[in-house]
C-alpha cells in the first residue's frame, strides 16, 4: 500500500510539472516589436512580427520546449521612412512557411497611399525559395488591401484579403481568394470574389480555414455574414456566396485582426469583436468579443452569438484561437478604457459552445497586446506583443492548458487627471524609486500604496520639497510583498494612482 501512494504522489507530481507553462522572452532588441503571428510546420513553431526599428518582418522557429531552433530571420525588409511593411501573417506548407504583409508601393493619382500584399516562401531554416511578389503588382486601381489569411491546403497556399478601388465617385470594396502556384508557373491565381471587381462595398477583412477537405470563408457586406466553401484547387470557383450565416451581423466590427475561425471535427469556432447593443456607458467603446459553434454546413447552432465578458469598463479586441482537437483556446486583448493598459484574456470552448474556463492569461506588463495562438502535436504556443521593458517586445507562453490570473483590478477608484508620481523602474523585484513630478508642497506629503484588492500596504513620508522616496517592496510591518500589482495614490487632489509591478 506504501509504494502505491509513492507512485501515485510521484505520478502527481510529474502531472503537476508537466502542466507548467513555459515563459519566453521571443525577441527583446531595442524598437518596437509589434503584432505577431505563429503557426505549427508540423514539428516547431514558426513566429513572425513586424520589427518598426528596421522596417523589416522578422521570425524564429521554436519548438514545443522553447528552445529556439534559428537566429532571427529577416524575412522582408521596407525602405525606411517613405515605405511600410506591416501587419505579417504565416503559415506552414509541407516542407515550407510562407509569409505575407502589408506593404505600401506608393501614391495614385487622387493623393491616396497604395496598399498591396507582399508574398514569400522559406524553408524550415528560413531560407527564401522564391523572389517575392506583390499582390496586385502595381495595380493602381486598387488602392488598399487588408490583412490578409494565409492558409495551406492540400498542396498549395491561399491568400484571402479585401481590396479596395478608387474611382471619381466611390470606393467600393471586394473579398477575394487567389491561388499560389510556385512548383510549375509561379502564378498567383484569382480563385474566388465576393462581388465582382468594384462592384460592391464587402470591405470587412475576410477569415477562412482549412479542414483538410476543403476552405470555410466568411465576409460581410457590412449587414448579413455570408459564406462560401471552396476546394484545393487553382481553378476560378465563382463569385459571391453559397450561403448566408446570419441575416443581421452588424456586431460583427471590422479591423486588423477582428475575427477567427478554427475547424474542430465537424464544427467550427468562429469568434470576433462585436458591437455590444446594450452597453451605453461613455467609459466603453462598445466593442465586445462573441462567438458561434458552426455545423459542418457552417448553421449555428445557437440562435444568437455568445457574448463573453460584458465589462463596460473594458475595449475587447485582436481575437486569435486554436484548437487541440477537443476542445478550443481563444484569446483576445483586453484593454481597460480609463487607463489604457491591457492583458490578455482567455476561454476555452468545449464543441457544444460551453465555456470551461475563462479569465486572464497573461498579466506581465502595463500594455499586453496582439496575441496569435498555435497549437503543436502537445502544446499551444501563446505570443504578443508587451513593453515591459520599456519598448514594445515579442514575448510567449507555451503551455497545454489555461492558467489563469486573478482578476485584473486597475485603479478606478482613483481620479483621472495628471499623474503626479512616475515610478523608476515601473517593473521592480527590489527596489523603485517614486519620483514626484512637482513637490513644492511646505508640508509632507503621504504616498499610499495599496494592492490590487484596494487594501492598503505601506505609507511613505516624503518631506516638504523632497523630490523622490525609495520603495522596498515591503509592507508596513516590514515584510516583504507578494509579486503582483500596486498602485502609488498620493495625498493630494487632482492626482491619479500610479501602477507598478513587484516581482520577487
Amino acid at each position: 500500500m506504501y509504494k502505491r501512494y509513492v507512485i501515485i504522489l510521484i505520478l502527481s507530481l510529474f502531472a503537476f510539472i508537466n502542466a507548467k507553462s513555459i515563459d519566453i522572452a521571443i525577441s527583446t532588441g531595442s524598437g518596437n516589436q509589434l503584432y505577431p503571428d505563429v503557426c505549427w510546420d508540423g514539428n516547431a513553431f514558426w513566429v513572425v512580427w513586424q520589427d518598426d526599428e528596421s522596417y523589416a518582418i522578422r521570425g524564429i522557429r521554436i519548438n514545443e520546449k522553447g528552445e529556439f531552433l534559428t537566429n532571427e530571420v529577416e524575412f522582408m525588409k521596407a525602405k525606411p521612412l517613405t515605405d511600410d511593411i506591416i501587419f505579417p501573417v504565416v503559415a506552414a506548407g509541407a516542407d515550407k512557411i510562407a509569409i505575407e504583409a502589408r506593404k505600401k508601393i506608393g501614391q495614385n493619382e487622387f493623393k491616396n497611399d497604395l496598399w498591396a500584399i507582399t508574398y514569400g516562401e522559406y524553408s524550415f531554416n528560413g531560407v527564401n525559395l522564391h523572389t517575392n511578389f506583390l499582390s496586385p503588382n502595381s495595380d493602381f486601381s486598387v488602392i488598399n488591401t487588408s490583412t490578409p489569411c494565409l492558409l495551406y491546403g492540400k498542396s498549395h497556399f491561399f491568400s484571402f484579403h479585401t481590396e479596395e478601388f478608387q474611382t471619381t465617385w466611390d470606393i467600393p470594396a471586394s473579398a477575394v481568394a487567389w491561388g499560389i502556384n510556385r512548383d510549375s508557373t509561379d502564378s498567383l491565381l484569382e480563385i474566388w470574389r465576393s462581388c465582382k471587381r468594384g462592384g460592391g462595398f464587402n470591405d470587412l477583412p475576410p477569415i477562412a480555414c482549412w479542414n483538410k477537405a476543403k476552405f470555410l470563408v466568411l465576409y460581410s457586406d457590412g449587414k448579413k455574414l455570408s459564406g462560401t466553401f471552396l476546394n484545393d484547387s487553382l481553378i476560378k470557383q465563382g463569385i459571391g456566396s453559397n450561403f448566408i450565416i446570419r441575416e443581421n451581423a452588424k456586431y460583427y466590427d471590422k479591423g486588423i485582426k477582428s475575427k477567427a475561425i478554427v475547424p474542430l471535427g465537424t464544427k467550427y469556432l468562429f469568434i470576433g469583436e462585436v458591437k455590444n447593443p446594450t452597453s451605453f456607458s461613455a467609459l466603453s467603446s462598445n466593442i465586445k468579443i462573441g462567438f458561434d459553434i458552426l455545423d459542418s454546413m457552417a448553421v449555428p447552432i445557437k440562435d444568437s452569438a455568445t457574448i463573453v465578458n460584458n465589462d463596460d469598463g473594458i475595449r475587447f479586441s485582436y481575437p486569435d484561437a486554436a484548437s487541440n482537437g477537443n476542445t478550443w483556446i481563444s484569446c483576445w486583448e483586453a484593454k481597460f478604457t480609463k487607463n489604457n493598459t491591457s492583458h490578455i484574456y482567455g476561454i476555452e470552448v468545449d464543441t457544444l459552445g460551453n465555456i470551461l474556463k475563462s479569465g486572464y492569461v497573461v498579466q506581465k506588463s502595463p500594455v499586453d497586446k496582439h496575441p496569435a495562438i498555435a497549437f503543436g502535436n502537445d502544446k499551444y504556443l501563446l505570443v504578443w506583443a508587451d513593453n515591459q521593458d520599456g519598448n514594445f517586445n515579442i514575448y510567449g507562453k507555451i503551455f497545454d492548458t489555461l492558467e489563469l490570473k486573478d482578476a485584473v483590478e486597475e485603479e478606478y477608484r482613483f481620479s483621472e487627471t495628471s499623474a503626479f508620481v512616475v515610478a523608476q523602474p515601473n517593473i521592480f523585484s527590489a527596489t523603485t524609486t517614486l519620483r514626484l513630478s512637482n513637490n513644492s508642497m511646505s508640508k509632507e506629503l503621504s504616498l499610499k500604496i495599496y494592492n490590487k484588492t484596494g487594501s492598503l500596504v505601506k505609507e511613505l513620508i516624503a518631506t516638504k520639497g523632497k523630490k523622490e522616496i525609495v520603495w522596498d517592496g515591503t509592507d508596513n510591518m516590514g515584510r516583504a510583498l507578494n509579486s503582483g500589482v500596486y498602485f502609488v495614490l498620493p495625498e493630494r487632489e487632482n492626482t491619479k494612482a500610479t501602477r507598478v509591478i513587484k516581482l520577487k
